[in-house]
């Protein structure tokens, strides 16, 4: 309960601040350029779009892209310089691994480097497609822009803990949605094992290095690993619940844009994510997160962990 709580209370500070700043640009888009993601094994180019005035906290290039404070983007398909609800590559993640880099090292306590997923764009009661507050079409699992959608948190995270979370609705998604879980069934790296990630190499992953997670998402489970030159640390994401992620199974199957945004707010309001920690002291807002080498690819074609890390040191 406590955890809903905060989630409400995250949706009625931070998040209206965010909505805000969206209706006052609502009618302005822009392309940041065009990154390489590995799909299946193919180096394809798609684009990071934003709205206007987001574009000057985010830099893209290669493989990479650079989020600074109060950013969000979402991966594109094609160069065009608007919000069209079309525009918004869908990724199956049913019976796929995706995987990413990210260097968190900047992002301090009470901020949130996020990388997700959404059922974008979300559908009014005529199932037409709805710009949301925004008008960038933007929906989640806590309505913010005031559209509802399925919801899987890959990635909430900053030096001290990262969670991981999917979030269910009540109509599949392709349908009006008016109500989802805004808590989520997650799991937190500090709670799974308390030395398995943060600061330091007394850390199994030290988060003041950059590090590679792996998500994979099988037949009623999602997996997490992470890695880091020959280290790695893993866990099963609301394993006690397995109905739950079934229920996400169709939503899966049928496709959701990748989100990146960074974000935080004061020290009481992002508790749910890294007091247990013991890190003090509300989000600066100085920081920036670099994710890089995104790939998605079936399981059944899995580049594994040992893979990817003779790589990296062939760079």
């Amino acid at each position: 309960i406590s955890c809903l709580l905060l989630k409400i209370t995250i949706f009625l500070t931070t998040n209206m601040k965010y909505t805000a700043a969206l209706l006052a640009t609502a009618a302005f888009a822009h392309n940041n350029g065009g990154i390489t993601v590995i799909e299946n094994g193919q180096a394809t180019q798609r684009y990071i779009v934003s709205a206007d005035w987001a574009g000057s906290l985010i830099d893209v290039g290669g493989d990479s892209v650079t989020l600074r404070h109060n950013a969000r983007a979402y991966i594109a398909t094609n160069a065009d310089d608007n919000l069209d609800a079309d525009n918004y590559h869908q990724y199956v993640l049913k019976d796929k691994t995706l995987s990413f880099d990210v260097d968190l090292n900047d992002i301090s306590c009470s901020c949130n480097a996020a990388l997700y997923t959404v059922s974008m764009p979300g559908l009014n009661w005529s199932w037409q497609p709805d710009p949301s507050s925004g008008g960038d079409y933007y929906c989640d699992a806590n309505q913010v822009g005031g559209v509802w959608c399925w919801e899987m948190d890959i990635m909430e995270a900053n030096k001290y803990a990262s969670q991981t979370t999917p979030h269910n609705c009540n109509s599949p998604s392709g349908a009006y949605i008016d109500s989802c879980d805004r808590a989520g069934c997650g799991v937190n790296t500090h709670n799974w094992w308390d030395m398995g990630f943060g600061p330091g190499s007394q850390y199994r992953i030290d988060t003041d290095r950059p590090f590679t997670q792996w998500t994979t998402f099988n037949d009623g489970g999602i997996h997490v690993k992470l890695g880091q030159e020959g280290r790695y640390y893993d866990y099963d994401v609301c394993n006690s619940n397995p109905g739950y992620i079934w229920s996400m199974d169709s939503t899966f199957d049928s496709g959701m844009n990748i989100v990146l945004s960074h974000w935080g707010d004061s020290w009481n309001t992002m508790s749910w994510l890294d007091a247990m920690t013991g890190c003090q002291g509300g989000c600066d807002g100085s920081g920036h997160v670099t994710w890089s080498n995104i790939k998605i690819y079936s399981n059944n074609n899995e580049n594994t962990a040992e893979d990817h890390e003779a790589e990296m040191l062939l760079q």
